[in-house]
């Protein structure tokens, strides 16, 4: 689904997600703009943004 495959972490803002995680086009395009950017990455921490591990269950 839009590239994400099960294991892959994702970098995402805590108010985007939820249990069902509807928005994989959104996580996708994230993941591929804070990839190589470490300073993104630390300056988004202070904003309670965190990094899982996305889960998909197949259907």
């Amino acid at each position: 689904m839009n590239g994400i495959k099960n294991g892959d972490y994702v970098e995402v803002l805590s108010d985007l997600v939820t249990k069902t995680i509807p928005q994989m086009r959104l996580l996708q395009s994230m993941k591929n703009r804070f990839r190589n950017d470490e300073k993104l990455k630390m300056s988004m921490v202070g904003k309670r943004t965190f990094i899982f591990s996305v889960n998909l269950k197949e259907h």
